[in-house]
């Protein structure tokens, strides 16, 4: 999904510049407290002709296969949100399977626009053309201490280098 969300998903979204990498298998180090670490993690720069100056985006994703999936996803994404500019929940359905689950999909996405976390599904994670984004996640400004100690504690040191470089 990395992959994905690195070519046909950021381009999707017209980000000028994008890193992303895998955040979730990082042992047991600290991170922060429960639901603070994300799946995926990436950030962006885009830049538009009629506003000045350089536009940063921090986004995350929290993936759930359909075997473990449940509200909590909304839950975690939105412990992500408290230091990114948006949230996703990733849910990964195989194809077969959607309709078996409308009813709890409904309901993650009853919350998940509660609280502006996006809801992304896909029936093949490796195909973007699989992707359906049901709920849009609602851009805002985390406190910036707190994505600060993010960046710190959850990201390689060559995305904190590349998120340098955007503002050199």
């Amino acid at each position: 999904m990395v992959e994905v969300i690195k070519t046909r998903w950021a381009q999707d979204y017209r980000l000028d510049s994008l890193v992303a990498e895998i955040t979730a298998s990082q042992g047991a180090r600290v991170t922060g407290g429960k639901w603070t670490r994300p799946d995926i993690t990436a950030a962006s720069t885009r830049t538009f002709p009629y506003i000045p100056g350089r536009h940063f985006d921090f986004i995350t994703f929290e993936i759930k296969p359909v075997e473990t999936l449940d509200i909590t996803i909304v839950y975690e994404a939105l412990g992500h949100r408290r230091a990114s500019t948006k949230a996703y929940a990733l849910i990964h359905i195989p194809e077969g399977k959607r309709t078996e689950l409308e009813s709890l999909l409904d309901e993650i996405c009853m919350e998940a626009k509660r609280f502006g976390v996006g809801v992304i599904v896909a029936s093949d994670p490796k195909n973007y053309d699989t992707w359906e984004e049901l709920v849009e996640a609602i851009r805002h400004e985390p406190d910036p201490e707190r994505l600060n100690d993010f960046l710190g504690q959850q990201v390689s040191q060559g995305f904190r280098e590349q998120i340098i470089k955007w503002f050199k």
